[in-house]
């Protein structure tokens, strides 16, 4: 994976990066990532209708984390207030990644509780996040892959059957509230569908 060079990124809109050309691997042409800087740096995509309310959802991407402190943001869709959103974040504390949805206040998430910075810390990883709203029982609704393999979740809370309806809100990469992103993320994608255990392993031996 060519990712060596990087796009600093302050308060950027998804047309903005859009405008540089991309490569036939859907990574940006020359070798290019997102950079953030974890104190103010995010890319705003605007309101993402698909995810509002969905019952089927994939988001996809590549991260390469610095976890250096507090809890970096992957990408938020976030409500009127905090008590209503989506997001995926690392807990750098606690070497956690965590997929978490809040509607009116109740938290719904599912855990990867082996995030560690010996494994992950500074490195490019593939990432998938995938909601079935007809899956059965927590485990059925929400998956998490991690280089093209899912990986066990432990859940607080039961997964609803719909994500959480953030309407007119911005879809952010790197950003939820006042809390950043520390390191790089590239190729974004995402689906309204739930995409299956080959798309995904395919996605990510592509890049």
């Amino acid at each position: 994976i060519l990712m060596g060079k990087s796009i600093s990124v302050a308060h950027s809109t998804m047309e903005e990066v859009m405008a540089q050309s991309f490569d036939a691997k859907g990574s940006e042409a020359g070798g290019y990532a997102l950079e953030f800087d974890g104190t103010d740096e995010y890319l705003d995509c605007g309101d993402v209708t698909v995810i509002n309310g969905a019952s089927a959802l994939t988001i996809s991407g590549w991260m390469h984390p610095d976890m250096d402190s507090d809890n970096d943001i992957i990408f938020s869709k976030d409500g009127t207030d905090t008590d209503n959103r989506i997001l995926l974040y690392i807990d750098v504390s606690t070497e956690d990644l965590y997929i978490k949805y809040e509607s009116s206040g109740t938290d719904q998430y599912g855990i990867y509780t082996s995030f560690t910075t010996a494994v992950y810390q500074n490195k490019w990883t593939h990432f998938a996040v995938v909601f079935n709203g007809s899956g059965s029982g927590n485990s059925g609704k929400l998956k998490l892959y991690l280089n093209g393999s899912a990986v066990v979740l432990s859940f607080t809370g039961t997964i609803a059957s719909t994500i959480t309806n953030a309407s007119g809100q911005s879809f952010y990469i790197g950003k939820s509230g006042s809390e950043y992103f520390d390191g790089k993320i590239d190729e974004v994608r995402i689906w309204n569908d739930v995409r299956t255990d080959a798309e995904i392993l395919a996605n990510y031996n592509r890049s």
